[in-house]
């Protein structure tokens, strides 16, 4: 018996899918803490009013830096960037459907890093009842410095260039930053709280596995009169490379550590 060629297409197809995925492999790995875990810095957010307002814990006028989160169980370290390059254009997995999404809560950005693809939509967020502002930067250049002082309002910015960019919010919440890391490829993943990450759809071969993460140094800039911050600045970022082979239906497995001095080699 002839099967009608509708469903002759969709088999082959599925097949051809299957297939495709199985001729690929995985890379996966975990980044950690090593040696004793630095209290995270708190950051002066001004009166109380304000602290009230950005959601602070009781009595305190401070919110932690979230440059440096790390697991107290596993001392997994969360919001590294882990990029893998090398995949040849013709050989790329599709991007993933995904809607980027960067909200203001709390007076934080979450979340801190987030990856975009070239050509993709970042959706901004203001959850707060207070003003903010998006100001993204590529090194010192502006790409883009929107307000947001209505809360629950919403921006759409297209992001066209491959980079990193460093957000802050310039409406007197100085102790904001975040990351958005925006990619012409999807082999690319940020570190979840445990810190473990996986990058799938990769073809067999050799690779360069990057990790990057922000620096987690931070040092107030005071007021020469009232001695209160007035801003903050920020470390070196921390990266490191690796070789990774990965065959057809298999984990590469490639975990780092990180320490106070950054990736240990």
């Amino acid at each position: 018996m002839r099967l009608p060629l509708r469903i002759l297409l969709i088999s082959a197809a599925l097949y051809a899918t299957l297939g495709h995925g199985s001729e690929r492999g995985v890379v996966a790995g975990k980044v950690t803490w090593k040696g004793e875990v630095p209290a995270p810095v708190a950051m002066d957010v001004g009166d109380a009013a304000l602290a009230q307002a950005c959601g602070c814990e009781m009595d305190k006028t401070t919110k932690p830096s979230p440059r440096l989160a790390v697991d107290a169980a596993t001392k997994g370290v969360r919001n590294t960037v882990v990029t893998l390059e090398g995949v040849k254009p013709d050989d790329a997995k599709p991007f993933p459907k995904r809607e980027p999404v960067i909200d203001q809560r709390g007076c934080v950005f979450e979340p801190h890093v987030e990856w975009v693809e070239a050509g993709q939509e970042l959706t901004l967020k203001n959850s707060d009842a207070i003003m903010h502002n998006v100001h993204a930067r590529d090194g010192t250049s502006t790409v883009f410095n929107v307000p947001m002082p209505q809360k629950d309002q919403v921006l759409k910015k297209r992001l066209d260039d491959a980079g990193t960019l460093s957000l802050a919010c310039n409406a007197g919440h100085h102790w904001m930053s975040a990351y958005v890391v925006v990619t012409e490829h999807p082999y690319v993943a940020v570190t979840a709280a445990d810190g473990s990450f996986a990058i799938d759809g990769v073809p067999p071969g050799r690779y360069l596995l990057k990790f990057w993460h922000e620096g987690f140094e931070v040092t107030p800039v005071l007021d020469s009169g009232t001695g209160k911050p007035t801003g903050y600045s920020y470390g070196k970022p921390h990266t490191h490379s690796v070789r990774v082979a990965v065959e057809a239906g298999k984990t590469a497995q490639s975990d780092a550590a990180l320490g106070a001095e950054g990736f240990e080699p």
